[in-house]
């Protein structure tokens, strides 16, 4: 599993259902897969550690699909 350190501002992106992501300073979408509750914030500023995972098939076709390892809120 390749890991990855991203920093950026938490995004809800209304495409079909909806998802959250990680936005970084490069306007790069990092969609999370199971997005913990304390992470389902608008524009809430992290630092989180993520896995990027592989999926079968996705109804998304935005943004690289991570599970977040660790996190930690930035001010």
């Amino acid at each position: 599993m390749q890991q990855r350190i991203i920093t950026g501002k938490i995004r809800h992106i209304d495409l079909a259902t909806g998802f959250w992501c990680i936005v970084d300073s490069r306007y790069r979408k990092w969609r999370i897969v199971d997005a913990p509750s304390a992470l389902q914030r608008e524009h809430l500023h992290v630092k989180a550690t993520v896995a990027i995972v592989e999926e079968g098939a996705s109804i998304f076709m935005s943004g690289t699909p991570v599970k977040v390892l660790s996190f930690e809120v930035i001010s």
